[in-house]
């Protein structure tokens, strides 16, 4: 900042110039002590943050493997106990993944009063819901004549689940 005395020269005092403070040899000044400490602090922190983004993304890859893991061996428990005798499967399919889960059944039986049963203990089911049969057709096996069907079915369990252990307890 520029300084300018309107004085007239009479009144006006001389300033003294000030010589700027000369460094000791041996120890550095007190500010460049608290920059770099607090440099380290900072580099510290950021390492702390990086450490824990790299936790929060390997949790996020264990949570997404394990977030539906009781899903399908509870839907082929439900599907494999509707299952009336002489009815066999020949696949489950996906149709539409998680969260909206549609599946298709296909497979054979001996009567259309077999896949009616089939059919009505699927509705019965906890797990599947909206259960539509999308073909019938008479197929031969051997010397069978079968009924070859194709079902599709909603998963009831459609919502995202952030606890696997509250969907083993819905399951069981």
């Amino acid at each position: 900042m520029i300084k300018i005395n309107l004085l007239p020269p009479e009144k006006r005092k001389k300033l003294k110039k000030v010589a700027p403070a000369k460094k000791k040899a041996g120890a550095p000044a007190l500010p460049t002590i608290k920059l770099n400490s607090l440099n380290q602090v900072i580099h510290r922190i950021d390492n702390l943050k990086l450490q824990t983004k790299q936790v929060r993304d390997r949790m996020e890859v264990i949570l997404e493997v394990d977030r539906n893991r009781f899903l399908w061996p509870r839907i082929l428990d439900e599907i494999s106990s509707a299952l009336p005798r002489y009815t066999w499967l020949e696949s489950i399919t996906e149709i539409t993944p998680f969260p909206q889960l549609t599946l298709r059944v296909e497979g054979n039986t001996m009567s259309n009063l077999l896949l009616s049963e089939l059919i009505s203990k699927l509705e019965n089911s906890s797990m599947l819901t909206d259960i539509r049969l999308i073909s019938s057709a008479e197929r031969v096996h051997g010397s069978y004549q079968t009924k070859y069907f194709v079902l599709e079915a909603d998963c009831a369990l459609n919502e995202e689940v952030s606890d696997t252990t509250a969907v083993a307890a819905r399951t069981e």
